[in-house]
């Protein structure tokens, strides 16, 4: 477990100790459920004041959580709830975190939309070896209405890897499949006049 002093953050996953006993995960391996009813009761990141449960449900030797998180390693091993296919960890964010401080505002984007294009982008992210942030870079740049973009790079890796996006080539059919992943659903009256007038 990483060190809790004010300032980092601190993780629950395999290799760690078991996490905070009050936390819905916690009380899950305690008292035992379907795993369908724990769901259906959370959203998934569970957002429990400081603490942020992360889920993964399928069969696998090994689960990680990837991440860009300063001061933990890159790739957290996830544990597995014993007798079912529902992996889990739990990460205390410091006081002040953006994940505490904008919390209402992530949760706009947690929808279905956002996730599949999230999925979308990990699946081309795989094909060309970079990461979700290169290719979504690299898609902006690939755009004719783009003429430029600004990167929000915090520390020097975070700028090394917005910059390979330099290098990435996507293909006509990886740009086709973020277009469709990424296009807004305006409602009306957007609906209606693109059925009168195409864009």
């Amino acid at each position: 477990m990483t060190s809790g002093h004010p300032g980092r953050v601190v993780s629950y996953f395999a290799d760690d100790p078991p996490a905070p006993p009050h936390l819905a995960i916690s009380r899950l391996t305690e008292h035992p459920t379907t795993v369908e009813a724990f769901l259906a009761r959370h959203e998934v990141p569970i957002v429990e004041g400081r603490y942020c449960t992360f889920l993964h449900r399928g069969e696998a030797d090994e689960v990680r959580l990837v991440h860009r998180i300063v001061g933990l390693p890159g790739r957290l091993p996830m544990r597995r709830l014993a007798g079912t296919d529902l992996w889990h960890g739990v990460l205390e964010l410091p006081e002040g975190s953006r994940l505490e401080t904008w919390k209402d505002s992530y949760a706009l984007y947690d929808n279905d939309r956002m996730w599949n294009l999230i999925d979308v982008l990990g699946k081309i992210a795989a094909r060309h070896e970079v990461t979700h942030a290169s290719v979504a870079l690299a898609w902006l740049l690939a755009r004719s209405e783009v003429s430029t973009i600004i990167v929000g790079a915090r520390t020097v890796g975070q700028l090394q890897d917005n910059l390979k996006a330099l290098d990435v080539k996507l293909g006509a059919d990886d740009v086709k499949a973020l277009d469709a992943a990424s296009k807004p659903d305006w409602g009306y009256p957007q609906s209606f006049i693109e059925r009168l007038q195409p864009w």
